[in-house]
């Protein structure tokens, strides 16, 4: 039997399973008609005497399972029954140390149906992923509905809750935030727009977002869920690295197999309006050349001054400048990756003028292109040193 110190106070921690929480609420929610809190559902099994001193086993890990013997391994994971009684429910925003076991920085468990929809925000990143059926996501006052396949990013500090329906098998993984930002970090590290808004997108407390990604029957996403759920549940020295490593893998894959099927929420102080703004985005990237605030406009029916607002927004910069990076960052690629010469690399990414291209490459780089190419790469034979240009 476990014990754990919190407050002055020495309290046992009881067990059960997530199978026999399920069914608890599930039966009483068919008996009584009404939702039961997981917290509340806690309780009462407790006073049934339907509460355990000790944790049952993790149950074997087996590859290439079923969608139906995941979900019996999943249910056969056991719950800190006495660590979520304890939890102050209504109390905001609920903390990292209230819910992630110790030694934990990843954990997973199972979404409840009839536990009562109480929209609620966190210091930590919670993800939801749907492996069968569908499920109403809440969010700000908006609904959504996730379907089979999806994976949900949340940022902390945004009210949200998941309410599956009773066939529904959605995993819900917590992420405490430091981990959340160095996992991030390395797969979000370029520089497209794309990346640039997701990570604004998910760090921003002031303006609360999620990230859908549609990943579609992801056959290998659904296998490393599987084995996330096991290490996350694991208690040896290396079960926390291992599960970091495979939510690491796992959203990587989610982001390939999502690859044009991304919707990124953004809200303005003023209507709050729903926007897929990832869209506006990648069209900005694919047209960089020619894309003017004015074709844009037309494009997206917005008008010049909506789309400005909306652009500054969400990427902290102007229209200009973010049309300045994408074109600088294509720049960049072209000098160190091929051996085009400075005027076809400037007439490439748009612009008429060489000595208009190299001011503004010498602005953002702190060095005229041809001596940027020479700096990073003074083996290669390039074109461009024998160009007599103004660099």
């Amino acid at each position: 039997m476990t014990q754990r110190a919190g407050k002055g106070l020495i309290f046992v921690e009881l067990y059960t399973t997530i199978g026999e929480l399920y069914n608890y609420i599930l039966s009483y929610s068919q008996t009584e008609g009404r939702d039961l809190p997981v917290p509340e559902a806690l309780r009462r099994m407790l006073s049934a005497g339907l509460l355990k001193g000790e944790s049952a086993p993790i149950p074997p890990f087996e590859a290439g399972v079923s969608t139906e013997r995941f979900r019996d391994f999943l249910q056969a994971m056991p719950v800190r029954a006495g660590s979520l009684m304890d939890s102050n429910r209504g109390v905001f925003p609920r903390e990292e140390e209230d819910f992630f076991p110790q030694g934990k920085d990843v954990f997973t468990f199972q979404h409840m149906p009839y536990s009562g929809r109480e929209l609620h925000y966190h210091n930590y990143f919670e993800m939801t992923y749907i492996v069968r059926g569908g499920c109403m996501f809440y969010f700000e006052g908006e609904r959504i509905a996730l379907r089979e396949g999806n994976l949900c990013i949340t940022s902390n500090f945004a009210w949200h809750e998941a309410a599956p329906k009773p066939d529904c098998l959605a995993v819900g993984i917590i992420v405490r935030k430091s981990t959340f930002d160095s996992l991030f970090s390395g797969l979000l590290s370029g520089q497209d727009l794309v990346s640039l808004f997701f990570r604004k997108c998910l760090h921003d407390q002031g303006n609360p977002n999620y990230v859908l990604l549609d990943t579609g029957n992801d056959t290998s996403l659904f296998h490393i869920m599987h084995r996330l759920v096991y290490e996350t549940n694991l208690t040896d020295e290396y079960a926390n690295e291992c599960a970091i490593g495979l939510l690491t893998v796992f959203v990587a894959q989610a982001l390939r197999a999502s690859a044009t099927n991304v919707t990124l929420r953004s809200y303005d102080g003023y209507s709050r309006q729903r926007i897929n703004f990832s869209t506006i985005l990648q069209y900005i990237q694919q047209n960089y050349r020619s894309v003017t605030l004015a074709s844009l406009s037309e494009t997206f029916y917005f008008s010049q001054a909506y789309l400005s607002k909306l652009i500054r927004q969400n990427m902290g910069q102007s229209f200009t400048d973010v049309l300045r990076q994408v074109k600088m960052t294509r720049a960049r690629d072209l000098l160190l990756n091929t051996d085009l010469k400075i005027s076809e690399i400037s007439e490439s990414v748009g612009y008429e003028s060489v000595d208009h291209f190299t001011r503004t490459f010498r602005r953002t780089f702190g060095m005229p292109p041809r001596e940027f190419r020479v700096a990073n790469n003074p083996k290669s034979n390039r074109k461009a040193d024998e160009e007599h240009e103004t660099t």
